[in-house]
């Protein structure tokens, strides 16, 4: 099988005052076709750069960087990016006409009529059917990662990079989102790279988990999610490897 995606050996540094700071020093990874990949890290060590050099927002250095078999060079709607902040709808359109803007580019060949179908199907498994035409001014937090997350699943990119979104929610709300993002990944075939420092969450959401070293260069250590979806703290086995990844991510 051809990895989604395959980082090899990634080098990346930027310039801060005439000093140059590395952050990734030779950094693999693979991502299989339709893999849940999780990447736990504190605070600066390197995860959302890592997301960012995979969006193709940042140019690295040494290394390669392959989307299935094609070199990555510039961003792609083959990969979104799902940001920590709120602010990542056009606050000039409603829930409905965020989702249109870019649907109406990514599949062209669909009618009017086609695309409001496969859009308020989307919206209504995400529980924002009803909210279609709010603006984002009128939306709580949560709203908007939910419209935000329809989007972006409804775009079906190869790779869906994920930074810390849920992380400014309250635990209820982030439970919810948790189970949403769940269930829209599994009526498709995107890969997702979620990155979150949070242990319970990416044992949650992960098939594969990876530990990100600060003191190492980025290097991430892999882990094989060994427990059955759908998953929840008080199950067997949770705290057994929530402990084991405490004491290599702590």
């Amino acid at each position: 099988m051809i990895p989604m995606v395959s980082m090899r050996e990634i080098s990346f540094s930027y310039t801060d005052a005439q000093t140059s700071v590395s952050v990734l020093e030779k950094v693999s990874l693979t991502v299989l076709p339709g893999e849940f990949v999780c990447i736990l890290g504190n605070s600066g060590c390197g995860k959302s750069t890592l997301l960012r050099v995979l969006a193709g927002f940042e140019q690295y250095h040494e290394g390669l960087l392959l989307i299935e078999d094609r070199r990555v060079s510039s961003p792609s709607m083959d990969r979104i990016m799902i940001f920590q902040e709120f602010d990542q709808l056009f606050p000039w359109k409603t829930v409905y006409e965020n989702m249109l803007f870019p649907l109406k580019k990514r599949y062209p060949k669909m009618s009017a009529l086609e695309l409001k179908g496969y859009i308020e199907s989307y919206l209504e498994r995400a529980g924002m059917l009803s909210h279609k035409d709010k603006y984002p001014h009128e939306l709580s937090g949560g709203m908007k990662q939910r419209a935000a997350l329809a989007r972006a699943l409804a775009i079906r990119p190869k790779v869906l990079l994920m930074d810390e979104p849920f992380a400014s929610l309250d635990p209820k709300s982030r439970s919810a989102q948790q189970r949403l993002v769940i269930e829209l990944w599994k009526e498709t075939d995107t890969s997702v790279v979620f990155v979150t420092h949070d242990v319970g969450e990416a044992i949650i959401l992960s098939d594969t988990l990876y530990t990100m070293d600060e003191s190492n260069g980025g290097r991430l250590q892999r882990y094989d999610n060994p427990l059955q979806r759908p998953r929840q703290c008080s199950m067997e086995g949770f705290d057994t490897f929530s402990s084991m990844i405490h004491r290599t991510y702590d």
